[in-house]
């Protein structure tokens, strides 16, 4: 998949920044007369978009042994009217409107999930009142069979569909380490205005990230 985005054959080792694919190239090319912005811009927004979308499915082994996923830092520092917001919108658009859509889908799912617990709810508490009436009656059959009923209803409790953000431009520390519990987790932090990520930074979040940019575990 990378040597699809990168045209890696042509490369001489001593060279950095791998070109991009000659579709990429003329993607690249189509935005620079479309929004008149300098192919730096484009390209590194380019990247950054990629990088958000493989960075929970993509390890790369590297030469010191490690697994590291494929997440980007990306900075661009351009003069006012460079066009860098224009740029950055038109290629992240495809992945906010996602974003946005995920966010509807689980707002959906929730009055779902609220319907279902409702239900769930009244049936236990009906098994319940039995329980409550035979264990006074000490008939252990009628109560081995509530007890039964009962484990087999919290097996089928309904499960809420957890959807969070994966794309957020301003955050707290323990937010992000909290919006990335789990496994595969990834978060893109994207601003077209470097103020707002920038503020939240100390020293205990720079460390933290890096270690998770690295893709080792944060213990909190």
């Amino acid at each position: 998949l990378l040597r699809k985005v990168f045209n890696m054959s042509n490369i001489p080792q001593n060279y950095v920044m791998p070109e991009l694919t000659s579709e990429l190239e003329q993607v690249a090319y189509a935005i620079a007369n479309q929004v008149q912005s300098p192919l730096p811009i484009i390209k590194t927004s380019i990247l950054s978009a990629l990088s958000s979308v493989l960075q929970g499915y993509i390890k790369v082994n590297t030469p010191y042994e490690t697994n590291q996923p494929v997440a980007l830092y990306t900075v661009v520092v351009a003069e006012s009217g460079e066009r860098k917001t224009t740029t950055d919108n038109l290629i992240m658009k495809p992945l906010l409107k996602l974003e946005k859509s995920m966010i509807e889908a689980a707002e959906e799912s929730k009055v779902e999930y609220d319907v279902a617990m409702l239900t769930w709810n009244t049936k236990k508490n009906s098994i319940m009142r039995q329980l409550r009436k035979v264990a006074e009656s000490s008939d252990e059959e009628q109560l081995d069979l509530l007890q039964s009923e009962l484990v087999a209803l919290q097996k089928a409790k309904p499960q809420e569909t957890k959807t969070t953000r994966s794309i957020l431009n301003d955050v707290t520390p323990a937010a992000l380490f909290r919006h990335l519990e789990g496994e595969n987790k990834s978060i893109t932090l994207h601003s077209s205005d470097a103020g707002s990520l920038l503020q939240r930074t100390n020293m205990d979040f720079i460390s933290n990230t890096n270690l998770l940019w690295d893709g080792d575990d944060v213990v909190i």
